[in-house]
């Protein structure tokens, strides 16, 4: 039987990945701490007896649980009860307003509005797991510089699905040093032994994408084109025995979702009946292993298929 609701997130909770969408922090050592939690589908959260969305352009963040709490997006709940959610960097802080819906900051994926590009926080060198248990040999890895497949969301929670085939290829790998990432307008990472960055110059050709209204709520008669993206989860080593959570995608000129958001320009929404498409190249900030063949690494969002089979590679060098 398949496990549609509870999957293990077998690595440090994004927040110390490299790039994690809602925006990476540098911070010290001693701040981390590397944890085992579950991101479960099927938990709603309620305000004053509404259920709260989740989606967002950029995607679904279900609830986190993690020894016996569970940990939700700030922006949803907030703006769900009428507030707004802003990032002060200088104090590295998440502030939330109630009854408002002013301000924009960083990270991104909190923010209520969309923030003016400004030089973000550092994407730290990220935590290198081991998949988990029979992972290693699931997934398909593609023996050129694509992979083709057909992706479907169909969280049966949700209040509207999609289905898009994509075609993604890796045009390029530039190796980059750490004062090229402070060009790109973030921290100066540390520097580590073990890993090393790149940019990914890759090209996604998304046809077919459809939408499917599920539930007649507000909000669900359409869905962002820019959040019908393939879901870049990382880079691994050749045999998979290692694995780096995270990349970056947004953030500085020429990222891939930069790009996307200008080709789309103000056609970013479809509705049911409707076949959009697009063809966007740009680069993904991400870190290497050293001395190492490294896999980027794609997940499939279809909920029907198991965790350790959803993983698609396209190998980098």
């Amino acid at each position: 039987m398949k496990n549609l609701f509870s999957k293990k997130v077998s690595a440090i909770i994004a927040i110390v990945s490299l790039a994690v969408s809602a925006g990476t922090l540098a911070y010290a050592d001693s701040a981390l701490k590397q944890i085992t939690a579950y991101q479960n589908q099927a938990l709603k959260v309620t305000v004053n007896g509404s259920e709260v969305d989740m989606s967002s352009e950029d995607g679904t963040m279900y609830p986190v649980v993690y020894d016996g709490h569970s940990y939700v997006s700030a922006k949803a709940v907030a703006e769900a009860m009428g507030g707004s959610v802003k990032w002060n960097n200088s104090t590295q802080t998440v502030e939330i307003t109630s009854g408002t819906r002013t301000g924009s900051g960083i990270p991104d994926k909190d923010n209520t509005t969309k923030p003016t590009p400004k030089p973000t926080a550092a994407p730290t060198p990220p935590p290198v797991t081991k998949p988990s248990e029979g992972s290693s040999n699931s997934g398909t890895v593609s023996s050129g510089e694509s992979v083709a497949y057909t992706d479907i969301y169909n969280n049966p929670y949700s209040k509207g699905h999609w289905k898009a085939n994509y075609k993604v290829s890796v045009n390029k790998v530039t190796p980059v040093t750490a004062e090229q990432v402070v060009e790109l307008g973030f921290k100066k990472p540390d520097a580590t032994s073990t890993t090393s960055w790149a940019l990914v110059d890759v090209t996604v050709k998304a046809d077919n994408i459809t939408y499917t209204q599920v539930k007649p709520d507000p909000g669900s008669e359409y869905s962002y084109i820019s959040s019908i993206v393939p879901q870049f989860s990382g880079v691994t080593v050749a045999d998979k025995s290692a694995k780096i959570i995270g990349v970056t995608d947004y953030g500085f000129d020429g990222s891939f979702s930069r790009n996307l958001g200008d080709a789309l320009g103000s056609d970013n929404k479809i509705k049911p009946g409707e076949t959009k498409s697009y063809n966007v190249s740009g680069k993904i900030l991400v870190t290497l292993f050293k001395g190492q063949s490294n896999m980027l690494w794609i997940r499939q969002q279809d909920s029907t298929v198991e965790f350790d089979s959803s993983a698609l590679y396209i190998k980098l060098n």
